[in-house]
């Protein structure tokens, strides 16, 4: 197979279908629910570039999609790469290898995990319009050079919101396991920055969506502002850890104030593009020949 870079000539489609209907689904107990919103958004499928992943079976191919959502968002959380067929019916989802004893004796469960990681759709940007998103997937290569790639559909994740509202978790101690008065918050770490000479970090534990915490502005038990930077957020199941920084460290108490979105809503929309047609070094949406 050609590994060489290739060339989208003509656009794919994306379909968005679907009612306002609930799942179950939630980051945490304050987080939304998700809705599926109705739809249609057309996509661009403007470039295909080959690449190998350790620990995947055969080529790999990375498309990079634009769809243009039919109104404003606030941001979007990514998605989901759920099928990805040939005319022929084979999966060119990706799939991990069995390439030693180590995986071949893992449990089922876990390397489905595993492969469900590896579609997932990481990274999508909002564009300035904030309509228009960017995103890749990745595929496995078709047998053939020339195959005609009937479906490649998924999900992606957007959210909307109302506005902020200010949450004041009160004068607290800056210490590990201090706990502020909303939210469920406390202080679950405060070490020296990995990254940053003479600096401290400190994590705060948060019930709520990383997404909807618009800011955080840090004070002094006396009510001074601190120069504190945001450096990092990090999510594990259903918790949420906001990472701080401050040169030299954090005063001994202090007030933590969070600006957080108002009325933060989520919503999974459905992908799909349809008969596109790899031929030789080039792909191309076969119904428009």
């Amino acid at each position: 197979m050609n590994k060489a870079k290739w060339t989208v000539l003509v656009i794919g489609v994306l379909a968005i279908a679907g009612c306002k209907e609930r799942d179950e689904f939630a980051t945490n107990s304050e987080g939304p629910t998700v809705e599926k919103a109705a739809g249609v958004l057309i996509a661009t499928i403007r470039d295909v570039d080959f690449a190998q992943m350790y620990g995947w079976q055969g080529d790999q191919y990375k498309l990079p999609l634009i769809a243009r959502l039919p109104n404003p968002v606030l941001g979007i959380s990514g998605g989901m790469l759920e099928k990805a067929v040939t005319d022929t019916g084979k999966s060119l989802l990706p799939q991990m290898e069995m390439f030693d004893e180590t995986t071949a004796a893992m449990n089922k469960n876990v390397f489905l995990e595993m492969e469900e990681q590896n579609r997932k759709i990481r990274f999508a940007k909002l564009k300035e319009d904030n309509r228009t998103i960017e995103f890749n997937i990745t595929i496995r290569a078709p047998d053939t050079q020339k195959q005609l790639i009937r479906e490649i559909s998924g999900t992606l994740e957007y959210y909307t919101a109302k506005g902020t509202r200010e949450v004041d978790l009160g004068v607290m101690d800056f210490r590990i396991g201090a706990k502020g008065k909303e939210l469920e918050t406390f202080i679950s770490s405060i070490e020296p920055a990995h990254r940053r000479k003479n600096y401290t970090a400190m994590g705060l534990r948060i019930n709520l969506s990383p997404e909807t915490v618009n800011s955080a502005t840090f004070y002094t038990q006396e009510g001074s502002k601190l120069d504190v930077l945001k450096s990092g957020t990090g999510i594990q199941g259903d918790e949420t850890t906001i990472y701080f920084s401050i040169k030299g460290k954090f005063p001994p108490k202090g007030r933590i104030v969070l600006q957080v979105l108002n009325n933060f809503k989520r919503y999974k929309i459905s992908f799909k593009a349809a008969n596109i047609l790899l031929d030789g070094n080039s792909f191309y949406q076969k119904d428009r020949q």
